[in-house]
């Protein structure tokens, strides 16, 4: 709504409400805030801020390095020029809610939910899903959902490269042999580490290519 000031204040309480887990994303809405204000070096401050906090200020230091030229020369961004870095923050804002309930569903009880958030997640954040996903592919109990990580590992491609060691480790372990009267669900679970390897050779591949 373009209330930039009454923004900044609500950042600043969620900060001072939960400062580990608030900070990094309320100070990259601060430095937009503090763009779309015209105010250059508070937008830059913010800006680096968040970028020491591991979030992406691409975009938005492109608007202010544009802004600031424009000030220099004794010019103004055009109004189509702040439509434009408007929606950029929007969109930004909307990525980052999706790549938000794609994290809170990783953490569901239930499998397939967990699932299609490892599919989701890598979409939605790129490199940035490497390390949660490492995590259901090495450790989630249950086997559909390692598949899915390490599929979606593979997905990234070459951007996935970080989780080749953890690939690595997982193939190294030895495959699942059931005992010689094993029963219907140890034998399903031979064949789902079948499976499990597959993806993870698969993945492999894709990444290192």
């Amino acid at each position: 709504t373009k209330e930039y000031d009454k923004a900044i204040a609500a950042y600043n309480q969620a900060i001072q409400i939960d400062p580990k887990d608030a900070s990094a994303d309320a100070n990259l809405g601060i430095a937009w805030c503090n763009f779309f204000k015209r105010q250059v070096p508070e937008a830059k401050a913010y800006a680096d801020k968040a970028a020491a906090a591991g979030r992406s200020v691409t975009q938005l230091k492109e608007n202010i390095d544009k802004l600031e030229k424009a000030i220099a020369s004794g010019a103004a961004l055009t109004e189509e020029q702040m439509q434009k870095a408007q929606a950029e923050q929007q969109a930004w804002e909307e990525r980052n809610k999706k790549i938000e309930s794609a994290n809170n569903a990783l953490r569901s009880p239930n499998s397939a939910t967990r699932a299609r958030a490892a599919r989701d997640i890598a979409g939605l954040a790129g490199p940035d899903a490497v390390p949660p996903l490492v995590v259901l592919m090495q450790s989630d109990p249950n086997f559909d959902v390692r598949i899915a990580a390490a599929q979606s590992l593979g997905a990234l491609g070459p951007a996935a490269r970080a989780a080749l060691p953890n690939i690595d480790g997982m193939l190294r372990q030895p495959a699942y042999e059931p005992p010689i009267n094993a029963t219907a669900e140890q034998l399903e679970a031979q064949m789902k580490d079948g499976d499990y390897r597959r993806a993870l050779r698969d993945a492999k591949a894709k990444i290192a290519r």
